[in-house]
């Protein structure tokens, strides 16, 4: 009975993978580059990052927003900040480049992706707070409590 769940469990981020990488490489591919078709293919490749990211969430915590949880079992806004952000921009990413790729036809052409620097700016803000949340919490729980409080 394990044995069919962990084939159950590989089944299921196998599928979430072709959602996340191959569905959106099949709509651009089949449909004609176009806003409409790059939309549908973001949303796939979303969907399917957003279902690995509720797997990784079951497999670590047991929860489906396990992701987000922290060390002391709470939610956590900075990392909700960060996976929101990777998500978004690895999507985006993902779906510029095949797109570019399928109308240069080569790997020159598709490696030309325009970032704005307000979007990297805001992922350093994203980053630096899922980084330096940590350290104020134990500088926080490392100062002793005065009596009168």
């Amino acid at each position: 009975m394990a044995r069919f769940a962990v084939v159950k469990r590989i089944t299921a981020r196998s599928l979430l993978v072709a959602l996340a990488i191959v569905a959106p490489l099949a709509i651009l591919k089949i449909a004609d580059v176009g806003p409409a078709t790059r939309l549908a293919a973001w949303t796939c490749s979303l969907l399917g990052m957003l279902g690995l990211f509720i797997a990784a969430g079951l497999t670590i915590r047991g929860r489906v927003w396990g992701v987000l949880v922290d060390d002391r079992n709470r939610y956590s806004l900075s990392r909700l900040q960060m996976t929101l952000w990777t998500m978004l921009v690895l999507a985006t990413l993902y779906v510029v480049f095949v797109s570019n790729l399928l109308q240069e036809g080569g790997w020159r052409g598709a490696l030309k992706v325009d970032l704005d620097l307000n979007l990297v700016l805001l992922m350093g803000f994203s980053v630096a707070s899922f980084t330096l949340a940590p350290v104020a919490l134990s500088r926080k729980t490392a100062q002793p409590v005065a009596q009168g409080e």
